[in-house]
């Protein structure tokens, strides 16, 4: 009996070094924000980070979500700016930068979004400025008619900075 369960133990701690060291295919896409409320910026990392989209799906999967994709460099995953490493990262990497700026208010209360790309000298050189983005407010808004919702801005980021990566 001790050997049966010696065995399976060897056999599933087998499995689990042969999961840890199998790479994720797909195309990295780092996001760094800015001026970003903490509030707003947990919401936003929660709903975007370690997740990926492609092409077909614009929208953030679950990284457990199968890609079934043809090309993997159309699988885009989603990180934090602060997993990004400059000696295993190479040229051709792509960052988007996003900041917030308003008072909360939908006729004032914007986000940016800009795309940049890694150069091999190391060095981030702006490719794409999308521009300014007006928050809008949810059709029938009961809760806070006029007024940014964190949910509302959050989900319009995400949406936004997934569109700038396929850019």
């Amino acid at each position: 009996m001790r050997s049966t369960v010696f065995i399976l133990t060897l056999f599933l701690a087998a499995c689990l070094s042969c999961n840890k060291s199998t790479k994720e295919s797909g195309s990295f896409i780092y996001i760094e924000v800015e001026d970003m409320d903490p509030t707003l910026e947990k919401c936003f990392s929660d709903k975007l980070y370690d997740k990926w989209a492609s092409l077909e799906e614009l929208t953030p999967h679950e990284p457990s979500e199968k890609y079934t994709g043809q090309k993997p460099q159309d699988k885009h995953i989603f990180k934090s700016y602060d997993d990004f490493d400059m000696d295993k990262d190479k040229a051709g990497t792509i960052k988007i930068m996003v900041t917030t700026y308003g008072d909360g208010d939908t006729a004032t209360t914007f986000f940016h979004l800009r795309r940049f790309e890694l150069e091999a000298e190391g060095l981030w050189t702006q490719t794409l400025n999308l521009g300014n983005f007006r928050v809008q407010d949810r059709p029938n808004d009961q809760i806070n008619p006029g007024q940014v919702d964190e949910e509302e801005i959050c989900d319009m980021m995400v949406r936004f900075a997934i569109k700038a990566s396929f850019k």
